[in-house]
């Protein structure tokens, strides 16, 4: 997470291979990293509830030991932002880029002082129905792009927007550019032979 540049308009992607503890890092190294960078509220998504329940007590633990607060309720979020306080939230990505999205939730915060942490993100990553084909190789007009679309609003005012999968698309992989002005940046893309190196943690 020490790579994560000042750079604006960038939603960076760091690749690791499956079962290699990206989850456990971009909370014990990512949370910290985050509030050295001066991020105030550190948001965590992914697409289950069942990695929530698995990491959830870490990222409280990992909370008591930087002088943060876990919470996912909205407005306690803001009250404790308003109070000079540091947040981190644990959300699937319809809590963030549905129901947080329709709550207009980032109107009511600093945005540049936002750090989004996004897991397994080549879920959902892609930017637009336009680009829909030739990232997944199918149609679908009602595609929204809401992940990119909630990212890039944070991105346009905060470096702090990370990506982490096992699996980079071609528009993550920037093959072709993103629909919007907020493009991927691979910063640390998957190495050839990595996979053999943890071969027997991706086998248990």
């Amino acid at each position: 997470f020490d790579l994560v540049n000042e750079t604006l308009n960038e939603i960076k992607v760091l690749c690791q291979p499956m079962r290699t503890g990206k989850t456990f890092e971009s909370i014990k190294g990512g949370l910290p990293e985050a509030r050295k960078q001066g991020k105030r509220w550190i948001i965590y998504t992914t697409p289950l509830t069942g990695i929530i329940s698995q990491n959830e007590v870490l990222l409280q633990e990992t909370c008591a030991e930087n002088g943060a607060i876990y919470t996912n309720k909205p407005n306690d979020i803001i009250k404790h932002l308003n109070n000079g306080k540091t947040v981190a939230s644990y959300v699937t990505n319809a809590t963030c880029y549905v129901k947080w999205k329709n709550l207009d939730i980032l109107s009511r915060v600093d945005i540049s002082k936002v750090a989004l942490i996004i897991d397994e993100m080549d879920y959902g990553s892609t930017s637009s129905s336009n680009n829909l084909e030739q990232n997944k190789a199918y149609k679908a007009k009602n595609f929204k792009g809401r992940m990119y679309g909630f990212a890039s609003r944070i991105a346009k005012k905060s470096n702090f927007v990370v990506g982490l999968t096992a699996t980079p698309s071609y528009e993550i992989k920037e093959l072709f550019p993103t629909s919007g002005k907020v493009r991927y940046n691979l910063i640390k893309p998957l190495v050839e032979g990595e996979q053999k190196k943890y071969a027997n943690r991706v086998g248990w």
